[in-house]
């Protein structure tokens, strides 16, 4: 999965930035996407994430690689949720600089693209964090310029919850809820899990017209090949109406909204060298089913700043 996912995200930047481009890449991690980023050389990169340790981590990759370390690399810890990146003091590292504290970026709309990779859906437990991820992504791009994230489907979410419905889950011959989403491999193992919260539940399978669509809160289990646990973290669903809606009043446009499913079959072939080069495909040069219908969960979005 990993080495699908790369190789999205790596389609994403070649199909959506320019070379020398000015990069903020939101919820960075590690900074294991810098040097794709690099390899569209840009002209500077800020990444920003809430955990301290990931961003030791990716200063260290920086200081590590002769490359990155000769480039202009900005790192920034913050919760986008919660703070500016224009006003507020933040603690902060560049190639120049060791950790200091400082406003990160000293003048707006000075960004040629933004990404975030599988980390979008955090921004939406309620309306307050979405809008102040939206003040922030709006002040930060240039016009013209482009938003690039991955993140889970809500539409897909809704076809495999409803095809839970009526089923229920055992624990020890107890019946413990209702039967979660669950996806597994060719040999009966489950590699991912969705637990709704009863509420989210409910308002999925009752729709109201007058929900917002904020706060539809799900838990996300994902485990490795190793059967250890990958990602284990509560997310929330995006619903497609509240995106547009979002997207409108903070005036930016959606360009692209597609299943990765869909992304992939409309970009493998003009992208097969990265599909082998990635080592995305197994032996018989192929996907598992069960990795094809992970990637269904996932979808990709690419938004543009109005001009005006």
């Amino acid at each position: 999965m990993r080495c699908m996912n790369n190789w999205v995200k790596s389609v994403l930047i070649q199909e959506y930035s320019q070379k020398q481009s000015r990069v903020l890449d939101l919820a960075c991690g590690k900074g294991g996407d810098m040097n794709k980023w690099a390899k569209h050389n840009f002209q500077l990169y800020m990444g920003v994430d809430i955990a301290k340790g990931s961003l030791e981590d990716a200063a260290a990759r920086v200081q590590q690689n002769g490359d990155l370390s000769r480039s202009d690399i900005h790192l920034v810890h913050g919760d986008l949720g919660e703070v500016s990146l224009l006003q507020d003091t933040l603690l902060c590292w560049t190639t120049r600089r060791d950790w200091h504290r400082g406003v990160p970026v000293d003048r707006p709309h000075s960004f040629d693209v933004v990404s975030m990779q599988f980390a979008f859906h955090y921004m939406f437990c309620d309306e307050p964090r979405a809008t102040r991820f939206f003040e922030t992504l709006h002040q930060s791009l240039r016009p013209g310029g482009m938003f690039i994230a991955t993140t889970i489907d809500p539409n897909r979410i809704v076809q495999k919850l409803m095809a839970t419905v009526g089923g229920t889950e055992v624990v020890d011959g107890n019946v413990v809820g209702p039967a979660p989403i669950e996806l597994q491999d060719a040999k009966g193992r489950t590699l991912c899990t969705i637990r709704m919260d009863p509420s989210t539940r409910d308002r999925l399978l009752h729709p109201s017209r007058d929900d917002q669509g904020f706060g539809l809160r799900y838990m996300f289990t994902l485990n490795d090949g190793d059967d250890e646990e990958a990602v284990n973290l509560p997310e929330y669903l995006i619903p497609s109406l509240m995106l547009r809606r979002l997207l409108d009043l903070h005036g930016f446009d959606l360009v692209l909204q597609e299943n990765f499913q869909t992304f992939i079959g409309h970009n493998k072939d003009a992208h097969r060298h990265l599909l082998m080069k990635m080592n995305v495909l197994n032996f018989q040069g192929t996907i598992s089913d069960v990795e094809w219908d992970i990637a269904g969960l996932y979808q990709v979005l690419a938004v543009k700043k109005r001009a005006t």
